[in-house]
């Protein structure tokens, strides 16, 4: 009889399979912030989202609401994306431009009103080279995302990213 290691091609394949797996697992974006987070990598991140032209009843109150809750969801790309703080946020006035260059309060704000808005957040995340990474996503300034609360779920771009607490 012969003694000795005989390897069949299925346990070769076998072998490629588990090492594949292996190698996905130490690469996976949520492993290394993982990773981060336990490292003490994690910094704070200013993150400023401009909200705009929402047809809102109380947009004042709506604003209020944010601000009492203390903490939004932030959504990219329908995946949600971790929790940020809410450090403050101002309504924005919408202006009208007249002929002479010159402008106006919008007239017709009290009756159409809408939710125009900046947003002042904060998450823990990490500065890398391609921008700012909150957990596994990505973010860069023009990024659209989506902020969501309780009782609400707005469409609104970055506009501003600074490392610490802005």
């Amino acid at each position: 009889m012969k003694s000795g290691l005989r390897l069949h091609p299925v346990d070769l394949g076998a072998v490629v399979a588990m090492a594949l797996a292996a190698a996905g697992l130490l690469w996976s974006p949520k492993l290394a912030s993982g990773l981060a987070a336990a490292g003490g990598q994690l910094e704070p991140i200013a993150v400023i989202v401009d909200i705009k032209h929402v047809p809102v009843a109380d947009p004042a109150g709506l604003l209020a609401s944010i601000k009492e809750e203390g903490e939004t969801r932030l959504v990219v790309r329908n995946q949600p994306s971790g929790t940020l703080q809410v450090l403050d946020g101002r309504l924005r006035q919408r202006l009208t431009v007249l002929a002479d260059g010159s402008t106006i309060p919008d007239p017709n704000q009290k009756e159409f009103a809408t939710f125009d808005a900046q947003l002042f957040l904060q998450a823990q995340g990490q500065e890398t080279g391609t921008g700012f990474a909150l957990g596994d996503t990505n973010l860069k300034i023009g990024v659209p995302i989506e902020v969501e609360g309780r009782l609400y779920r707005l469409k609104g771009v970055v506009s501003g990213l600074a490392k610490g607490s802005g």
